[in-house]
């Protein structure tokens, strides 16, 4: 196959799949780091509350933007998508990192 006939496959991304992949990405990886640094700002009861929050946004971008991302693949924004699936698994990774450190500094500290 010729370049020409490689390129006319590929659809334009005119929902924006792999951008928003990629902000989902972004989003993912931000979001647990939101968590940590309220801890130092914030009671216990309150820091429970954002923890929750911050981590179950973290997961649900992070599964989002590898969805968006894998549909993403096969527009001209390939190179956006690739990027956002990345990020969305090392997001995804992190957030469960901290659930999983914040869920036993949660269970020793009673």
């Amino acid at each position: 196959m010729s370049d020409n006939q490689d390129v006319s496959k590929l659809k334009s991304d005119p929902k924006g799949k792999a951008v928003l992949s990629l902000i989902l990405g972004i989003i993912s990886l931000i979001a647990p780091s939101v968590g940590v640094l309220t801890e130092v700002l914030t009671s216990l009861a309150i820091n429970v509350a954002i923890y929750a929050i911050t981590l179950s946004i973290a997961i649900i971008s992070a599964i989002l933007g590898l969805i968006f991302g894998i549909t993403g693949l096969r527009s001209t924004k390939k190179s956006h998508a690739i990027v956002g699936i990345v990020l969305s698994i090392i997001g995804l990774l992190v957030s469960l990192f901290v659930f999983f450190i914040f869920i036993t500094a949660l269970i020793l500290s009673t």
